[in-house]
């Protein structure tokens, strides 16, 4: 019986330690990675709009401009290359990250003052620039958003995107403008006649391989920065991946993504989030 006994308590012990270190091991916020496990990847929300971000379907890697400097930025401060998943649509990024599927948004998100009061943006990664698209030889004269407020033209919009508000702002209505859910579902939209122009980011757009288009800058609309982003609760997490974005805008590999992909480092290197959210 004293066996018995001496087993049974041997026995509870080890299953205390044993619970113990599951409960340990598995620490971390909910459906993240936790910005105190130094081993585990960051988990990075991103969508399919090359050249800002997509993913490499044989390894998983992020691709285009956001997602390198966000792996560069956390290979610099230590941490593992992180893991990209893809959303499913653009619109999905923020109430994915506020839903704890990601512990960041990858995709840079244009910074806006709306946006600002949800998430919390790093410094600028690259600066957006917009286009349109047009039917080759842009048939109905199209250069600048403002004329879709008269005349009958139809304006494509990438839904959860920004452009929506700057087209409005510019006196565009709501009766004018189709929303879809890609880009390349919106350079089909003109290529079908369904809308006399696509408004969109002019790397994203011009990074379909597409017939049929022309691609014009918008005269009425002006730059605008755009970053990644966290939660804004998850300040540590954050403070480690800006101090790997200043390693890599010190050692110089910054510039070399950001001129790899198209972009002008200078326009966006000294800027930071502060300046970006108080300029809206």
């Amino acid at each position: 019986m004293r066996d018995f006994w001496r087993s049974r308590k041997t026995r509870l012990a080890l299953t205390f330690v044993a619970t113990l270190s599951l409960s340990v091991g598995c620490g971390g916020t909910d459906g993240g990675s936790g910005a105190n496990d130094k081993a585990a990847p960051v988990k990075v929300g991103i969508v399919e709009q090359p050249p800002y971000s997509s993913q490499d379907k044989s390894t998983g890697a992020g691709t285009g401009v956001c997602p390198q400097l966000i792996t560069a930025a956390f290979t610099a401060a230590g941490r593992p290359e992180p893991t990209y998943i893809v959303a499913s649509a653009y619109s999905d990024l923020i109430s994915g990250l506020q839903a704890k599927r990601w512990d960041m948004v990858g995709a840079c998100l244009q910074i806006t003052a709306e946006r600002c009061q949800q998430v919390a943006f790093t410094d600028p990664l690259e600066t957006e620039t917009f286009s349109l698209a047009v039917p080759n030889g842009n048939p109905k004269q199209i250069a600048s958003l403002g004329q879709f407020g008269k005349g009958g033209l139809k304006l494509g919009l990438l839904r959860g995107s920004t452009t929506n508000a700057k087209a409005k702002a510019l006196g565009v209505p709501e009766s004018a403008i189709s929303l879809y859910p890609s880009v390349r579902d919106l350079i089909d939209a003109v290529n079908a006649g369904r809308v006399d122009a696509a408004f969109a980011g002019g790397q994203s757009l011009q990074g379909i391989a597409a017939e049929g288009v022309t691609f014009l800058a918008a005269s009425d609309v002006v730059l605008q920065p755009a970053a990644a982003a966290f939660r804004k609760d998850d300040k540590e997490l954050m403070d480690v991946f800006s101090r790997g974005l200043k390693t890599i805008k010190d050692n110089g590999k910054y510039k070399s993504i950001s001129e790899s992909n198209g972009f002008d480092p200078k326009i966006t290197i000294n800027v930071t989030a502060e300046q970006a959210c108080t300029a809206r």
